[in-house]
């Protein structure tokens, strides 16, 4: 069996695992020697990769950036050097027919009367209630809390269940937190009354490249990580003792680490660490993505929607050419259908496709079938970590027998938690900066 050391194993080569080596570089000598990343894939990136197909551009579904803290902004400019476009976001929620603005609960404007009225009545009685809704209850309760019977009704709940798929009673509001907007009352019924609305959300603008997709990200970050350590490709640790800090890897070798930073799902993790039993009571939702390229003018200039009702099998359709033109040829536009469904059970692919092109043309965001002329399916097989209520005592338990082990848990998956690619680059550096 060979051997080797490293100052820094680093397992997964998605952008969190690549950013921690990257900002190697940039810290003083010494700050802790060479690093290793470990990539299952044959590539790296992850879940932030593009694929060039038929002259389209596609992404694992949409992978926007949206930079808010000034640091990690200049440092993302600087690795892309001019190639990225700023976006004002155009999203949408399409239900009872319409398409009204995004969120939800500010742009009730353009539903059906019956509608508005049920969903201000519910946020009035929900705000006389003057409950204080606690996030580690059900998801339900805290919607019914914040945003009364209505919204709950027509939005809140059938979404959530729809990319949990979960009744919305088996899981809290952990997650929540700047993800779902909480407008004050006058923005909720200035958007019932009038198309008025006002950027909200920690999306209502976004930064995506205009040449190669988020790969081009993904590319900047593996050069910078390459100078400062090794990105070992195809191969995944399949046991690691934390006491001895070695890790016996699928090729057969063995690394001796001095620190190690684990990006890959913490389900996998813990079982290499041989916490099975703590590992299963992990959830995910897996989600398939099908990219799809049209011949043809896009029917909307919206960047992305939701779609709430049961009738559609996807929650979310995205369009890619409408971020960025360049990402479909002349006279054709692309769009990314994401499908969840339920964690352990068989997904059927091929149904899905059909079942997601027949709702396409019911929401006439595509004419005909025939309009195809690309198609790329990228499944994700822990695309949302679900916030049941196993979830905060199983990762307790998991950081409990990492104390004093110099192990580092980081990224939406390495840390087991609903986040975005700004707050994974940040992490990134605040542990390249710990570990001086």
């Amino acid at each position: 069996m060979s051997s080797r050391k490293t100052d820094t194993l680093i397992l997964g080569g998605g952008i969190t695992g690549l950013a921690v080596a990257s900002c190697a570089g940039e810290l003083p000598k010494g700050w802790g020697g060479d690093t290793l990343i470990l990539e299952k894939e044959n590539v790296a990136g992850g879940l932030c990769r593009s694929k060039i197909k038929d002259g389209f551009t596609y992404d694992y579904s949409g992978h926007l950036l949206h930079l808010r803290r000034p640091e990690i902004k200049k440092w993302i400019f600087e690795l892309l050097d001019g190639n990225l476009r700023e976006v004002a976001r155009d999203a949408r929620i399409y239900s009872e027919g319409r398409l009204t603005k995004y969120p939800y609960q500010m742009n009730l404007w353009g539903l059906p009367a019956p509608t508005i009225k049920e969903c201000l009545a519910g946020l009035m009685d929900a705000r006389l209630a003057a409950r204080r809704p606690g996030p580690s209850g059900s998801f339900l309760e805290w919607s019914l809390d914040v945003f009364g019977a209505g919204i709950t009704k027509h939005f809140m709940k059938p979404y959530n269940e729809k990319l949990f798929r979960l009744p919305s009673g088996d899981f809290n509001a952990e997650w929540c937190g700047g993800f779902v907007p909480r407008p004050s009352l006058e923005d909720v019924l200035r958007g019932a009354l009038s198309d008025a609305p006002k950027p909200i959300g920690y999306n209502a603008t976004f930064f995506y490249p205009q040449r190669g997709g988020i790969q081009s990200l993904v590319d900047a970050l593996a050069a910078e990580a390459a100078r400062s350590g090794e990105i070992r490709l195809g191969v995944a640790p399949e046991k690691i003792d934390l006491s001895s800090k070695t890790a016996v890897l699928s090729d057969g070798s063995e690394v001796k680490y001095r620190r190690l930073v684990s990006t890959i799902p913490l389900d996998a993790f813990a079982r290499v660490c041989a916490l099975r039993s703590i590992a299963s009571r992990l959830r995910s939702t897996p989600v398939v993505c099908f990219n799809i390229g049209v011949k043809g003018n896009p029917p909307h200039a919206a960047h992305w929607m939701y779609f709430p009702e049961k009738k559609f099998n996807f929650y979310r359709v995205g369009f890619y050419s409408n971020i960025n033109p360049a990402s479909a040829p002349k006279g054709h536009y692309s769009m990314y259908v994401e499908v969840s469904f339920p964690s352990g059970k068989r997904r059927d692919i091929a149904r899905a496709l059909n079942a997601s092109v027949e709702g396409l043309k019911s929401a006439g965001l595509l004419s005909s079938s025939g309009d195809i002329v690309s198609l790329d399916i990228r499944p994700m097989p822990n695309a949302y970590v679900v916030y049941d209520f196993e979830r905060a005592r199983a990762i307790e338990k998991i950081r409990a027998v990492l104390v004093g082990k110099d192990v580092h848990l980081a990224g939406r998956y390495g840390a087991w938690k609903y986040s975005y690619m700004e707050e994974s680059l940040a992490e990134a550096r605040g542990i390249a900066e710990s570990i001086v």
